[in-house]
């Protein structure tokens, strides 16, 4: 629904995805928990039935749900990317703001142990979370994940 109903077409309001459930009333356009739909969407991933009952529903209406077709395109749409740079002494960490709550972890090796950053990092006005770490000497891996 958040995809295909945009406003584009008179008096069709853009319908959104929230983790605000407080927000979420008859009167606004927000709908659906995004974190429960994309914890759902690994959990259960897509399927041969799934995969039928999309190719029946396209010989009746000739559309398809382009997630079933492509089920990496929810994280490409809905999750927000990592972007780390480095700057001098320091490391850049920046997220979007859209789509649901994330922390951030790290690790000193994808097969240790990952902690919680514990910084709390800054929203831009450019509505991208922003943190500054300074560099370890060892290397660090860091992620987002659901909250």
């Amino acid at each position: 629904m958040a995809v295909r109903y945009t406003g584009d077409v008179y008096n069709e309001p853009a319908l959104y995805l929230t983790d605000v459930t407080n927000d979420i009333a008859a009167t606004t356009n927000l709908m659906g928990r995004l974190s429960t739909l994309l914890r759902w969407h690994q959990a259960d991933p897509v399927d041969a039935a799934e995969l039928l009952r999309n190719d029946r529903v396209y010989s009746y209406q000739t559309n398809r749900n382009p997630f079933v077709d492509h089920p990496e395109w929810v994280t490409a749409a809905f999750i927000p990317i990592l972007a780390i740079v480095r700057i001098s002494t320091t490391i850049a960490l920046n997220w979007t703001n859209e789509g649901p709550a994330m922390a951030l972890d790290q690790s000193p090796g994808l097969a240790s142990a990952w902690k919680s950053v514990t910084n709390t990092p800054a929203l831009t006005t450019s509505n991208t979370w922003a943190l500054l770490l300074t560099i370890e000497p060892s290397p660090f891996f860091f992620r987002l994940r659901l909250q």
